[in-house]
């Protein structure tokens, strides 16, 4: 009798390999593009990083990893199967790595503010503070409003005894009335 996690590997994998499969017909009507439909990659991709996120809480960070990768590629301007893919890398021991995944594609995301937060945080993680709050300014002075942002800001520069630095990012924050969260 084969071992149960195997066997859900194994049947992971199909899983995953008939979505992308699917992909590959597109109906008479549609442009066959050997990629399906916008909409088809849309939710597969979906449907693929939703599956990464179940697979993540079953602490299986191989099949999870697999799932976000192919939802990335379904799907390359949703920024949140990139974060997700982020998120399991960090949580998975490799922050660094998680860092040099959102290097490589954070540009290719027009929207990518929550990106950004989430770099900063592993820049934090990672001990590079300097360039933790590199990231924060930048993102805050482009008007990007999270009091997240906000409180790691604050707290590195606290941390590292940059009081009135802190301060001044406090005041301005304010001046701009409540966050959008």
């Amino acid at each position: 009798q084969a071992d149960p996690a195997l066997r859900r590997a194994a049947v992971l994998a199909a899983a995953i390999d008939q979505a992308v499969a699917s992909m590959k017909f597109a109906g008479d009507c549609q442009s066959n593009n050997d990629d399906g439909s916008e909409d088809q990659r849309f939710w597969r991709g979906m449907a693929l990083n939703s599956l990464g996120l179940d697979e993540f809480e079953r602490q299986d960070q191989a099949a999870s990893l697999a799932c976000f990768e192919e939802a990335i590629k379904l799907q390359p301007t949703n920024p949140t199967p990139l974060m997700n893919y982020a998120h399991v890398l960090a949580e998975s021991g490799q922050p660094e790595q998680a860092l040099a995944e959102l290097a490589k594609r954070i540009d290719q995301y027009e929207d990518n503010a929550r990106l950004r937060e989430k770099q900063a945080m592993l820049l934090l993680e990672t001990g590079d503070d300097e360039q933790c709050v590199a990231v924060l300014e930048k993102l805050l002075a482009d008007g990007h409003r999270s009091d997240e942002a906000l409180l790691i800001l604050v707290g590195v520069q606290m941390k590292n005894e940059r009081y009135e630095p802190a301060l001044a990012v406090v005041d301005k924050y304010l001046q701009g009335g409540p966050s959008q969260q």
